[in-house]
C-alpha cells in the first residue's frame, strides 16, 4: 500500500545495513526503482529483481533493508537472512621475469592467502602445473628444471 491515492508515484530502495535499524545510518544504496501508489483502499503486489556489483561494497555480513518513500513518508523492511559480501580476488600478476645461471624466476603479485598454480608450457597448447603456492606477500617463482625452454602462466587454485 502506497499514498493517499493512486495517482501518487514512489520509490523502493535497497540498501545494505550492518544492523537491523533504519536509524543507525543511511547503509549502502544497491538498488532503486519507482512504484505506482495504490491508494488507502487498495494493495499491489510488485516483483522487483535486484542486482547490484559487489566489488563497490566493502567485505562483511549485512542486512537487506528495503524503504518505500512517498511524499516525505517511509515504511522499512529487513530481510531475516545474513547477506555476505566476499573480498574479490586480485588478479594473479607476474613481472620481473628473467634468467640466472639457466634458471627462470620471476615475482608474483597478488593477494595475501590466495592460493595460485604456476603452470608451463613449451608450445602454449599443453599447460602443466609446476608448482602450487599460497601467495605471502613479497613472493617470487623459481622453475628449478634447468635448461628447459618454457612459457608461464599463473592461475587461481580452486
Amino acid at each position: 500500500q502506497l499514498g493517499t491515492n493512486a495517482n501518487v508515484t514512489g520509490t523502493v530502495q535497497f540498501f545494505l545495513d550492518s544492523v537491523a535499524n533504519p536509524l543507525h545510518g543511511p547503509g549502502i544504496l544497491v538498488g532503486s526503482n519507482f512504484i505506482a501508489g495504490t491508494g488507502i483502499s487498495n494493495v499491489n503486489v510488485a516483483s522487483i529483481a535486484l542486482s547490484f556489483d559487489a566489488s563497490s561494497v566493502p567485505p562483511g555480513t549485512y542486512y537487506l533493508r528495503g524503504r518505500i518513500s512517498d511524499s516525505g513518508r517511509s515504511r522499512f523492511c529487513y530481510t531475516a537472512q545474513l547477506i555476505q559480501v566476499l573480498a574479490t580476488p586480485a588478479s594473479v600478476v607476474l613481472f620481473d621475469p628473467g634468467v640466472t645461471n639457466g634458471v627462470f624466476h620471476c615475482r608474483v603479485s597478488g593477494s595475501v592467502g590466495q592460493k595460485i598454480v604456476m603452470e608451463g608450457t613449451t608450445n602454449l597448447v599443453q599447460w602443466n602445473p609446476v608448482q602450487t603456492n599460497t601467495l605471502v606477500g613479497n613472493d617470487s617463482f623459481n622453475d628449478t628444471v634447468a635448461g628447459v625452454r618454457r612459457f608461464y602462466r599463473a592461475r587461481l587454485a580452486p
